[in-house]
């Protein structure tokens, strides 16, 4: 679990909040041990909502299967 108080991946994964005006942001996410797969942001009920989740859920799946 990784969120604003708590960061239960063992400094693994940190995360920094980015402000973007006074009223709208961000938290990014980063980690020396991993790379990023994807960076694309998602809105609820946005048209590419489904599109993104899609994808995330396929990669998911890929990135699960064994590497012979």
């Amino acid at each position: 679990m990784l969120d604003r108080t708590r960061n239960k991946t063992d400094e693994v994964f940190v995360s920094k909040w980015h402000l973007t005006d006074p009223w709208i942001g961000y938290f990014g996410v980063a980690s020396s041990q991993h790379n990023v797969v994807d960076k694309a942001e998602s809105v609820a009920w946005h048209k590419f909502h489904e599109m993104l989740r899609k994808f995330a859920e396929t990669a998911r799946v890929l990135f699960e299967k064994p590497v012979h």
